[in-house]
Order: C-alpha cells, then sequence, then structure tokens
C-alpha cells in the first residue's frame, strides 16, 4: 500500500488512480533545491544580525548624544566601527553565496566530493554581478574539472557501433540470436 493510498483511502485512491491512468503524477511542482534555501536563508539570517545590530547602536548612540561632545566621539567611533562590520558582512554574504554556486555547479557538472573540490578554489577571485551571477565560475569548474577528472562522474555516450545487430526474440520468450556473433562484433 503505497503512502497516497493510505493518506486518500483505497475508495478515494482507486479513483485517483481510474482519472489519471498511468501518468506520473508530479506533487513537488514548485520545488526549490535545498542549496538554493540555504543560500537564501542565510543571507537572510545575516541581514536581519545586521540590522538588529545596527538599530541597537542608533538607540545606544541617540541616549549618548543628547548635549554631550564627549559622546559625539564615541557616536564617531561606533559609527566607523559599523561601516567596517557592515563590509565584512557583506563580504561574509558575498561568499556564501559564491560558494553556495560552486556547490551548486559542481554537482551538476557531477562533482563526486564537492567539499573537497571546494577548498581548492580561492573564493576572493570570484566576482558577483549586478544580476547576481558569479563572474569565473565556469572557467573554475572547468579548470577543476580537467585537473580532478576521477573526482567527477563520468556520462557515456551511447555508441553506435551495435546498428548491425537485431535481437530476434519471439513472443514466446525464445531467444534467436546467435550470440557468440553478438559479443564479436561488440570486441
Amino acid at each position: 500500500m503505497s503512502e497516497l493510498e493510505k493518506m486518500l483511502g483505497e475508495e478515494l485512491y482507486s479513483q485517483v488512480m481510474a482519472k489519471v491512468g498511468d501518468k506520473k503524477i508530479d506533487l513537488l511542482d514548485n520545488y526549490i533545491p535545498k542549496s538554493r534555501f540555504n543560500e537564501v536563508n542565510d543571507k537572510v539570517k545575516a541581514l536581519i544580525e545586521k540590522v538588529t545590530s545596527y538599530e541597537s547602536q542608533v538607540e545606544e548612540t541617540t541616549k549618548l548624544l543628547k548635549g554631550n561632545e564627549e559622546y559625539k566621539e564615541k557616536y564617531s567611533t561606533l559609527m566607523e566601527s559599523f561601516k567596517k562590520e557592515l563590509e565584512t558582512k557583506d563580504k561574509e554574504i558575498a561568499n556564501i553565496f559564491k560558494k553556495n554556486a560552486v556547490k551548486e555547479a559542481l554537482t551538476s557538472e557531477g562533482g563526486k566530493h564537492v567539499e573537497l573540490l571546494m577548498k581548492d578554489i580561492d573564493f576572493e577571485k570570484l566576482t558577483i554581478d549586478g544580476e547576481n551571477k558569479v563572474v569565473g565560475l565556469t572557467e573554475i569548474v572547468t579548470n577543476i574539472k580537467t585537473s580532478y577528472s576521477d573526482l567527477f562522474i563520468k556520462t557515456e555516450v551511447a555508441s553506435s557501433t551495435n546498428t548491425n545487430t537485431k535481437t530476434n526474440t519471439k513472443n514466446d520468450g525464445t531467444d534467436t540470436n546467435n550470440w557468440e556473433s553478438v559479443a564479436n562484433s561488440l570486441v
């Protein structure tokens, strides 16, 4: 008994299967890949952290600035440190984005041990353009794929050398092929 049948009950399940027939039912039509979800989720967390830090510092400094020169100096130093912290957080967000893009590209190219392959990449050389695409990604993936070809799943192209061998099978299940000649033609 399938999970869908358990959820719907036998009667409703049989009605659905009668209506659908042999067609495949795709229940995950709007599926978001986990790597993309993690990328966006990490970005959101970093941004929330940045905003919260900024808001608390602004509140603290406005309390301190009420009529005191000493606190105005503190305010300017806090603003400088805040700008540096923002730049650091922006770099972290960019690195997370780059790492996720590289991981996704290596995975789609058939990388076996993606984390191991990523250790060889200098993420500082990668840049993000205005359309949120990583510039230089294809070159890096190509270089890694050629340097570490053993760490990628090899896709084989079907050969067309078997064009003159036919399988003669009767409906009763007996095979009339000369298998020795077929084997010799493949060698």
